[in-house]
């Protein structure tokens, strides 16, 4: 297979929607959320039906109001922050998937990696995400390749022989 290149770089609109799809993506974190959700509003129907409750000692109420609401904000602003300060996040990258190996560079860094090296190769909407481990990840904007280019690479990389399931 010929050496099929992209350039990608990362809008900060899309950092900040794939910190909050690599969260929320959690089954553990989607079964607490909606645990959370639905004990606020079981709590808000109970303020409603019984007017003289006192919720003062309900430390369960502040976790549920700072898991639903504050859990939010506080991954945007750190996605906001990350990006920020991450210049290498910012700028452009290269990728260029060969038969077996993949290489990033940037305007500051340089690597390859061997496609069986790779934790998992997942596709989220128009973003493959490329895992490095279950925590670190390589963004590759799939409206960046041309149709033929990201055809190939997918049928290239469901054909492999890779020791991860890849999910496109």
């Amino acid at each position: 297979m010929d050496n099929i290149a992209v350039t990608t770089s990362i809008s900060l609109k899309d950092f900040i929607r794939l910190n909050f799809y690599l969260y929320y993506i959690k089954p553990v974190t989607l079964i607490i959320t909606s645990i959370a959700f639905f004990c606020l509003c079981g709590v808000g129907v109970m303020a409603v039906l019984y007017e003289d409750l006192d919720f003062s000692n309900s430390y369960g109420i502040f976790f549920c109001i700072f898991y639903v609401f504050l859990m939010p904000v506080l991954i945007y602003f750190s996605a906001k922050k990350n990006y920020k300060s991450n210049k290498m996040i910012q700028g452009e990258v290269l990728y260029q998937f060969g038969f077996d190996k993949v290489r990033v560079e940037g305007a500051a860094f340089n690597s390859e990696y061997e496609l069986d090296a790779l934790f998992k190769i997942k596709r989220f909407r128009n973003w493959l995400l490329l895992y490095h481990s279950k925590a670190t990840a390589h963004f590759v904007d799939i409206r960046s390749f041309n149709n033929n280019d990201y055809h190939r690479l997918a049928t290239k990389l469901q054909t492999a022989s890779l020791p991860y399931k890849v999910k496109l």
